[in-house]
């Protein structure tokens, strides 16, 4: 039984209609949670399935091969910020998720550059490693001038572990934003007599047992504000400012887009005021086609 039936079969059983837990079952999306083994204390790792990669430090790469880079012009090369890796084969398996059954998966992004510049996909990268590639650990940064980092060139070492954690929306948790989400949104929750008891039986189902994680994979982009993620920016992008219904349109591609992509990884930096977002299409993720992934940096303030 997946996470959504477990929801449908119990919501039945407690005297919840069908139809609504059915209408709000749909929006529940499951993402794996990946932390660092310390944020649950001594013999996490342990207990939470053994660790499954690495947050920070120095990354393996394939035997032979350069560290990412971005070509600026007049600057030169720019390496790029190894943020983590993870093992596919030790992740717990989400519904929705269609990550690789084994091999690696590495992120690299320069998050200052990325905000601010014409072509952000310069400087992020996600690489796959397929199992069995030759790699060799990396014993030192490439070279690289620090003052181009202002949150500094490598990230502190540490263990990751996983956990499977099911989202749903904001508006979910706070029934009294659910009025200031498009009118697409609403239609979609349509009557919400049952929207209380559907969310403490969520709760009592899944309550996370951490305030956060250090990478999320799957789930929900993060929102800026009600109803502004990643997705909400992509829309705003592709609808001419001269469309007429432009408001309703964007609202509607926000609403396209959020079944057409997912969020890979989604992490907080250093400096506590980014926060670098992949996201990729189902069918490129199912393809394997991680060099189609696209780079969403947040600023929060």
């Amino acid at each position: 039984m997946n996470h959504l039936e477990q929801l449908r079969s119990t919501a039945i059983e407690r005297g919840i209609p069908a139809e609504a837990a059915d209408r709000i079952g749909r929006f529940l999306r499951v993402a794996i949670w990946v932390c660092n083994a310390n944020r649950y204390g001594i013999g996490s790792a342990e207990r939470h399935g053994g660790v499954v990669g690495q947050n920070g430090g120095l990354p393996r790469l394939p035997a032979g091969t350069e560290w990412p880079y971005a070509d600026i012009s007049g600057l030169g090369r720019l390496p790029l910020p190894f943020i983590a890796s993870l093992d596919c084969a030790k992740l717990p398996r989400a519904e929705g998720l269609e990550l690789p059954a084994d091999g690696s998966l590495l992120f690299f992004l320069a998050h200052e550059h990325a905000l601010h510049a014409s072509d952000e996909q310069e400087f992020a990268r996600v690489v796959h490693l397929p199992a069995g590639t030759a790699t060799v650990q990396v014993e030192q940064a490439p070279p690289h001038d620090e003052d181009w980092f202002e949150s500094g060139f490598l990230r502190p070492p540490s263990d990751l572990v996983a956990l499977v954690q099911p989202e749903m929306p904001g508006w979910f948790d706070e029934p009294e934003n659910l009025e200031f989400e498009s009118d697409v949104v609403q239609l979609q929750v349509g009557d919400t007599a049952h929207l209380e008891d559907l969310r403490s039986l969520f709760k009592e189902l899944w309550s996370p047992v951490t305030t956060g994680a250090d990478l999320y994979l799957g789930g929900y982009s993060m929102e800026l504000g009600i109803g502004e993620n990643a997705e909400y920016g992509m829309a705003e992008d592709a609808i001419a400012h001269d469309s007429p219904n432009r408001d309703r349109l964007v609202e509607e591609e926000t609403v396209r887009l959020m079944s057409e992509w997912i969020p890979l990884a989604q992490f907080q930096l250093e400096d506590q005021v980014h926060v670098g977002r992949f996201l990729i299409r189902h069918e490129d993720l199912a393809a394997r086609r991680f060099d189609l992934a696209r780079s969403l940096t947040m600023f929060t303030e």
